[in-house]
């Protein structure tokens, strides 16, 4: 599709009944992302580790347990970048808020610190890459702490022999730009798709219906409303984008681009004033640079 036919197909007038920005960083809300933190799969050091060496720690892992980059809050692997000491924990990033298992994947809500002060700003930094700059960052996670038990099994496919991580105290999680595991998804700051059917999705009409004006960080009492296993295969601006211009093309959306975005998508209001947002300055670019 063109922008000559998108713009065809746009509406001459567009209501914002909803308009919200998702801005958590300047009104005081969370920083909350999601992330797959592990999937059994073999890593790039070729070891896998098992779900329940996980679940078995995991009351070590939400009292204790931080969310950094690229574990240099960890002494030892600080020391191999040449980062001293006492500059560790300027390298958190945030603290996990909850964790759910569905079958051999691991899935983890964390909230990012906020602040003005240096041990903010590497989260600061990951919060902007992953709501301000187009495309977003992608960052893909790493589970890290002490290995208490391993054995070595048997692929019975290749015959490999493959180092298990069966017992393990874990305290510490890794957003890395560099996918250290390649068969996970990347960070997203919504619970759709995986982290929706994980941490339970939500239904917006009567929420929206109801005059509520929250994202889903913030939904309580009743604007939580019910749940259910939602992968709207939306888990990017750009997969909005693309599916909203099919639906322009196919006449769906009427003059409420915003409305119809949080109904037929399953978004959060805030987030789908934006992203509608961006989407129509991006038309209005296009047609300047065509003028």
């Amino acid at each position: 599709m063109t922008d000559d036919e998108l713009l065809a197909t746009l509406p001459e007038f567009v209501r914002f009944d909803t308009l919200m920005k998702a801005r958590p960083a300047t009104e005081g809300r969370e920083r909350i992302i999601y992330v797959e933190a592990s999937s059994e799969a073999r890593d790039q050091e070729g070891e896998i580790v098992l779900s329940k060496a996980l679940k078995d720690s995991l009351d070590v892992f939400m009292k204790f347990g931080v969310v950094d980059l690229d574990h240099k809050s960890m002494p030892g692997v600080a020391h191999k970048y040449g980062i001293p000491q006492e500059d560790c924990p300027k390298w958190i990033v945030g603290q996990p808020v909850g964790v759910r298992f569905d079958g051999d994947k691991t899935i983890v809500k964390a909230q990012l610190r906020q602040g003005d002060t240096p041990l903010a700003a590497q989260a600061n930094q990951v919060w902007d890459g992953l709501t301000n700059l187009n495309p977003p960052d992608r960052y893909y996670a790493s589970v890290g702490g002490s290995v208490l038990s391993r054995e070595i099994r048997i692929d019975p496919k290749t015959k490999d022999r493959i180092p298990v991580i069966t017992k393990t105290r874990w305290n510490n999680l890794a957003l890395s730009l560099q996918p250290i595991n390649q068969h996970l998804g990347a960070a997203t700051t919504l619970p759709i798709g995986t982290f929706a059917k994980a941490f339970g999705g939500f239904v917006l009409n009567k929420a929206m219906e109801a005059g509520y004006a929250t994202n889903s960080v913030g939904m309580t009492g009743g604007q939580a409303l019910a749940t259910q296993s939602l992968d709207t295969g939306i888990h990017s601006y750009f997969d909005f984008r693309e599916r909203l211009s099919r639906d322009i093309l196919a006449k769906k959306p009427g003059r409420d681009i915003t409305n119809y975005a949080m109904t037929a998508y399953s978004l959060p209001a805030d987030q789908a004033s934006e992203w509608v947002e961006k989407f129509l300055q991006g038309i209005n670019r296009s047609k300047a640079v065509r003028r």
